[in-house]
């Protein structure tokens, strides 16, 4: 007997890896008398099942990749803060290569389940 199995929920198929975005605060330049809010945001790739890390950085436990990063973001009062554009643009990404990956692996689990001798 012949089991089936749905590649869209099966544990095996999925992407052995997940992407996050992830933001940090950055420094300031010493010579600013006044603060400035300045921030970090990056895309991660990392371990699936990993939620957060603890720094933008290839060390970091559970990171394989950092495939967008932008720094030193001023973060304003309005959505075309250059801050709130980077992490739009982020998380597209991160949807992006998520869903890119779950194809892959799903397209690879069907061809992996059609058998031509059968």
């Amino acid at each position: 007997m012949k089991t089936t199995t749905n590649p869209c929920t099966d544990t095996n198929t999925l992407h052995p890896a997940t992407w996050i975005v992830q933001t940090s605060a950055a420094r300031n330049k010493s010579s600013w008398t006044w603060k400035h809010p300045r921030t970090n945001v990056a895309v991660l790739e990392v371990d699936r099942g990993v939620s957060a890390v603890s720094m933008i950085s290839l060390r970091a436990r559970g990171v394989r990749d950092i495939p967008y990063f932008a720094g030193c973001l001023y973060v304003g009062s309005t959505p075309r803060c250059a801050f709130d554009r980077a992490l739009r643009e982020a998380e597209d990404l991160a949807d992006e290569l998520e869903s890119a990956a779950q194809r892959e692996c799903i397209g690879t689990a069907l061809a992996d389940q059609c058998d031509p001798g059968a």
